[in-house]
């Protein structure tokens, strides 16, 4: 088996310390001004200024605009509807609660998860999560363009016709195959990347060999291992992936943004320049991936498709049945939807998660189904207690400290040649809103999608200004896609994260990454 070399403790230091810098800087909330108007278009992709619904009454359905119901107290109906309509910029009905963000994000789940026709649109001949002949049916967020596609090619050559187009092809694995995750980390590969080149040259000139950081991590960690199953090389771990719809592709493409560098984008230091800004209904999905078992497929508990995925350790591309463990979706929308305000739109953030990924908070209605979890295990050894856990140095690989729960144990860059599983809890609750929206929609039948559920919705609460927005709830964690967002006070393990915190940095473009790694960027 060929051996990895890896970065010295101090290279490895400095490329940790630099992705923290580029993706912690300025992460006081603030969410980008937008300039003029900005064309509406449809979640599943139509070109600006197009929509396939018409912008009528929000809740011509008969939807309470205000909790997870339909008017009538009834269950809503399980078909693709883009609900709410925020082509509407009125909102008519609509408050910003908890509630009303749930439902959108759960509507927006069920739109996006719903087999896609040739078109990119759901396909409402079919039901939604349910297999045909043992496989799924590619959904409509799988037909989103891959962001690698975006900023992995010779972006002055894109046009808006390119949306689609298949990404890069990894080394080693096959074109003719089907499309491959090259991605271990929730960070934008061309940004890793560049952080690799800048210091894979110093370390040249100490005499030092870089290798191992190459797209591995989560934000601000290291990979993440489930409990199995095994690879060549271990434990498989998590793979990601980031798509986004044609609205938001369209508008990078025609600004030729996909070149620049997030300080060209936001201006900085420059005269006479407008930020750049998405339009209104751009979406980005990252979806977390891990290989299934054989009694995984069978269990009908998973939505899963046969993808490439290429061992971190030897670079054997294989053909693996993945299975959805995380889901986040951002959307653009009218600002509206969080009452007065002087920017012209703003994000919702929602997160979904397999329901077996890890035990449910005590006191919790959230309650995972399964008996087993992907990522804990309730008989792990040695056994740890909090305040040794909470005196534990990361990152920290050490066997010793396997089953302290959240544990940050692979340092960034680093693959890790016999891995062990990671511990993984649920911190926080389902705020109350979540919960009762929960409370509807997860005993409706949606096929497979019975078993994943809404984590939470985070939205712009309120802001009398330009300034920082009250964001509710104040953090935000997708296990699998954060698992490592969170501190020690005294024994107790507190939640950090926020969604809407963190994509609000200096080094973000309108709250996105994407731009990260381009020429310039990170500066």
């Amino acid at each position: 088996m060929p051996r990895t070399r890896y970065a010295s403790p101090l290279t490895r230091a400095r490329a940790v310390l630099v992705i923290t810098l580029l993706l912690s800087v300025g992460l006081g909330l603030s969410l980008a001004n937008c300039r003029g108007k900005e064309e509406p278009g449809a979640m599943d992709g139509a070109a600006p200024g197009s929509s396939s619904l018409a912008c009528t009454e929000s809740w011509a359905k008969g939807f309470d605009a205000n909790s997870c119901t339909m008017a009538d107290g009834s269950a809503p109906p399980i078909e693709p509807l883009d609900w709410p309509n925020v082509c509407d910029p009125n909102l008519t009905g609509w408050a910003p609660v908890q509630e009303s963000f749930d439902q959108l994000s759960w509507r927006s789940f069920l739109y996006t998860s719903w087999p896609a026709a040739a078109d990119g649109k759901p396909d409402e001949s079919q039901p939604i999560g349910v297999a045909q002949g043992g496989a799924f049916a590619p959904v409509v967020w799988e037909r989103y363009a891959d962001a690698a596609s975006l900023f992995g090619t010779t972006g002055s050559e894109l046009t808006a016709d390119d949306y689609g187009a298949a990404p890069p092809v990894p080394e080693g694995c096959s074109a003719d195959g089907p499309r491959a995750l090259s991605m271990t980390s929730k960070f934008p590969h061309e940004a890793v990347l560049a952080v690799q080149e800048a210091l894979a040259a110093e370390a040249a000139e100490a005499g030092d060999t870089l290798e191992g950081l190459q797209s591995i991590d989560q934000a601000f960690r290291g990979p993440l291992y489930p409990q199995g199953p095994e690879g060549p090389s271990g434990i498989w771990p998590v793979f990601y992936e980031i798509r986004i719809n044609k609205v938001e592709y369209d508008a990078i493409v025609a600004a030729g943004a996909q070149n620049k560098s997030p300080n060209e984008l936001n201006c900085v230091g420059m005269k006479d320049c407008t930020p750049f800004t998405l339009p209104m209904e751009s979406t980005e999905v990252k979806a977390a991936w891990k290989v299934l078992s054989g009694d995984e497929v069978a269990s009908g508990r998973f939505f899963h498709q046969d993808l490439q995925v290429k061992d971190p350790v030897s670079g054997e591309c294989s053909i693996q049945p993945m299975g959805l463990v995380g889901l986040h979706i951002a959307r653009k929308v009218p600002a509206a939807v969080i009452g007065p305000d002087p920017r012209k739109n703003t994000w919702a953030w929602a997160t979904f998660e397999q329901v077996d990924n890890v035990p449910p908070v005590a006191g919790s209605g959230s309650a995972a189904t399964g008996s087993t979890y992907s990522f804990y295990n309730p008989s792990c050894t040695p056994a740890v207690d909090a305040a040794t856990c909470a005196a534990v140095k990361t990152p920290n690989p050490d066997p010793a400290y396997q089953c302290c729960e959240n544990l940050y144990r692979y340092a960034t860059g680093t693959v890790p040649s016999n891995p062990t599983p990671d511990q993984v809890t649920r911190i926080d609750p389902a705020p109350s809103g979540t919960e009762s929206c929960n409370t509807v929609y997860d005993p409706l039948d949606k096929g497979v999608f019975d078993y994943y559920t809404l984590v939470t919705t985070q939205w712009p609460k309120s802001s009398d200004g330009p300034g920082a927005p009250t964001v509710t709830p104040a953090t935000s964690r997708n296990t699998v896609i954060e698992t490592y967002f969170t501190t020690w006070q005294n024994d107790t393990q507190v939640v950090t994260s926020s969604c809407m915190g963190c994509h609000s940095g200096s080094q973000a473009v309108d709250m996105s990454y994407l731009f990260l790694g381009n020429a310039g960027g990170g500066s």
